[in-house]
């Protein structure tokens, strides 16, 4: 938060409250024509968080790794390199009909391994390392893209923030912000890194390829709309500065005796912050989809026989429907695949020997 905040203050005050202390890293980045974003790579503290028991990691919109430090490693840069980055680039080139090859560009850190073009990928991947010292200068994302996408994240968070002061149970800003987990991270870093246009992915690239990006401009900055957000909601004094600070900060570096330490504790289990007693994976019953399916119908046929405005109603109708269609589609399959009992295995043999010109089929 910033750090004028009234947040800020607070938490000094607040026993246990550790809201701002929590930390993550993402990976992010784009190539030059703005029209592919690769899919955040987001490193936590715990393996498996309370909030996302019964969640299954790969439906998430980032790729999750965790360690104790939520620090990129070498390893897991690695992994990510070799096991998300060269199959997705293999399907943009498969989509775009191009050839089959990639130059990566990134800065010196020390997780980057140096050896990555000698492994063994899917595509053929030449990897380029910007000259030390120079990451703010012409590294892409640092040219506004990163500062771009945290201001999408804070405008979204202070939204969420005001809706739940509006609400009829004046959740407290503290109250707001104990319940802040890191699924609602996710999720807003899945709507932020969406928000961030082609336009901004292709404009960060001038310093490296200016032919390429002469006439692309940033897009507006947000820093002034997140400051009245940040008025509205009642946390205290803040301007444009605080803002700015807060977007551009690049956090904490990582060196390498902290990767060296890292590695060493390697084989340790990152903390994992769930129950001891363990919960079941969420399932979605075949009743239940059905019962939420029904329930859906009902109350929009309702909208549609109460409201006076047909046109809005059969609208609204029709995108809601349409919304939970992949409920409907999964029920369906269900209904296609499931395992006849032998009380109608039976049945129907009895039918198909009663009728011998009826077809037979494997069960």
């Amino acid at each position: 938060m910033p750090s004028r905040t009234f947040i800020s203050g607070e938490q000094k005050k607040a026993p246990g409250f550790k809201a701002a202390k929590d930390r993550l890293t993402l990976l992010l980045g784009g190539n030059a024509s703005g029209d592919f974003r690769i899919k955040p790579l987001l490193v936590y503290h715990s393996q498996t968080p309370r909030a996302m028991r019964g969640i299954s990691k790969s439906s998430l919109p980032v790729i999750w790794k965790a360690n104790r430090k939520a620090w990129i490693t070498r390893d897991i840069f690695t992994e990510w390199f070799t096991d998300h980055f060269c199959p997705s680039m293999q399907c943009y080139c498969w989509r775009k009909g191009l050839e089959e090859k990639v130059l990566l560009i990134m800065d010196n850190a020390p997780s980057h391994p140096t050896n990555l073009a000698e492994l063994p990928t899917c595509i053929p991947v030449e990897v380029l390392f910007l000259p030390p010292n120079t990451t703010s200068l012409i590294q892409p994302m640092e040219q506004g893209m990163i500062a771009t996408f945290k201001a999408y994240y804070l405008r979204r968070t202070f939204h969420q923030l005001i809706e739940h002061k509006d609400r009829e149970d004046k959740q407290s800003i503290l109250d707001f912000w104990k319940q802040y987990h890191i699924m609602n991270a996710v999720s807003n870093i899945d709507f932020s890194w969406k928000e961030v246009t082609q336009q901004c992915l292709k404009a960060v690239w001038k310093k490296i390829w200016p032919e390429r990006c002469e006439d692309v401009q940033l897009p507006e900055p947000i820093i002034a709309e997140i400051v009245d957000l940040v008025t509205m909601a009642g946390l205290g004094d803040t301007d444009v500065q605080d803002i700015e600070q807060l977007v551009q900060a690049s956090g904490e570096s990582l060196n390498n005796e902290d990767l060296e330490e890292l590695a060493e504790k390697g084989t340790q289990k990152p903390q994992d912050t769930s129950d001891s007693d363990t919960e079941p994976p969420k399932e979605l019953s075949s009743e239940l989809l059905n019962i939420a399916l029904h329930q859906v119908n009902d109350i929009m046929d309702q909208l549609v026989v109460n409201d006076p405005d047909a046109t809005r109603s059969r609208n609204a109708r029709r995108i809601v429907l349409a919304g939970v269609s992949c409920y409907r589609h999964l029920l369906d399959s269900r209904k296609k695949h499931r395992q006849m009992t032998l009380d109608q295995f039976v049945a129907k043999k009895t039918r198909q020997e009663d009728d011998p010109g009826a077809s037979t089929s494997t069960i």
